[in-house]
């Protein structure tokens, strides 16, 4: 009895050995088939994406915004010139 229960155990652990041995075989070749692991593995001007592909910086463009507000400011005074004569107009005939 005590024989079966000693072949058992070395059957267990060799299940068990072969099987690491076996996930570390398999992630090395896993790995083996990436373009990259880190964002040095690339150039420059690239950086390594999730899919561990090297991708290159999206070029970002600055868009300069003018402010004039020259017209708006024109329109505001012509405004409260029209209002002041209305005033003075309503003040004069009443």
């Amino acid at each position: 009895m005590s024989e079966g229960l000693i072949w058992g155990a070395v059957v267990a652990i060799l299940i068990v050995i072969f099987s690491g041995v076996g996930a570390m075989v398999l992630a090395n070749v896993i790995k083996a088939g990436r373009e990259c692991n880190v964002n040095a593995d690339c150039r420059e001007t690239a950086y390594c994406g999730s899919d561990y592909k090297c991708h290159d910086f999206p070029t970002i463009q600055q868009t300069i915004v003018n402010k004039n507000y020259t017209t708006p400011a024109v329109i505001l005074a012509l405004a409260i010139v029209a209002a002041a004569f209305v005033m003075k107009w309503n003040n004069n005939h009443a």
